[in-house]
């Protein structure tokens, strides 16, 4: 049993599927279509038949070049992330306790391969822990069809109100789009599935994290 199978929210007899639908998130792909096949269900992150898709960008102006950094310098966040390791950094953050298919190791497994993915997008270890909290509780008391459908129709404006325009949207959900393609496609259909790629603090969260990794020349 592997990291996917946690990602099916059948595990849970109240939950209730969001999004693109339920069943198991397909599994890994080859490792050679690896990066192609994250980034193309991390472009789904914001697909749903009552939302728009972001509009398509206009050629910006290259923007100023500042001096990079000394190689050798690192940011705190590097320094902690090559230092602790996933299961140091996300030791707080746990995806599943139990599962009636799987043996206490097979659990140890997939939440270690979880804690791989919050590392591999390089997340805070309190942002992982956040993520992880919200999921979990959606999962246990799913969101309404209602509210979720709430939460899509005013998703761009209220991400618009946050950001200081509709100008902005496009982008910095781009980046988020680039930000989970870091990540096992599964992670992409956990947001999607529990409803949170429609949450405005989860996103939120995602974009900054993912401009701070732009900033830094790794996104």
């Amino acid at each position: 049993m592997n990291l996917a199978n946690f990602y099916d929210n059948s595990q849970h007899p109240d939950a209730a599927p969001k999004g693109t639908g339920g069943g198991a998130p397909p599994s890994s792909p080859p490792a050679d279509d690896k990066q192609q096949a994250n980034a193309d269900v991390a472009a789904k992150l914001f697909d749903h038949p009552t939302s728009q898709k972001p509009a398509e960008q206009k050629p910006q102006e290259p923007a100023e070049q500042k001096p990079q950094e000394p190689a050798e310098q690192k940011s705190d966040a590097d320094i902690a992330r090559a230092l602790y390791g996933p299961e140091g950094m996300y030791r707080d953050a746990v995806l599943v306790t139990e599962h009636p298919e799987a043996t206490p190791e097979q659990v140890k497994q997939a939440n270690s391969e979880y804690r791989a993915e919050l590392h591999n997008m390089e997340l805070p270890s309190q942002l992982g822990r956040s993520l992880t909290e919200t999921f979990t509780a959606l999962t246990r008391a799913p969101l309404s069809d209602a509210a979720y459908d709430a939460n899509v129709a005013s998703f761009k404006q209220r991400m618009a109100d946050r950001w200081g325009g509709a100008e902005h949207v496009a982008e910095r959900l781009a980046d988020v789009q680039k930000l989970l393609a870091k990540a096992h496609p599964a992670v992409t259909t956990a947001l999607v599935e529990s409803g949170m790629n429609y949450d405005p603090n989860v996103i939120a969260a995602l974009a900054d994290h993912a401009r701070s990794l732009k900033g830094r020349g790794r996104l």
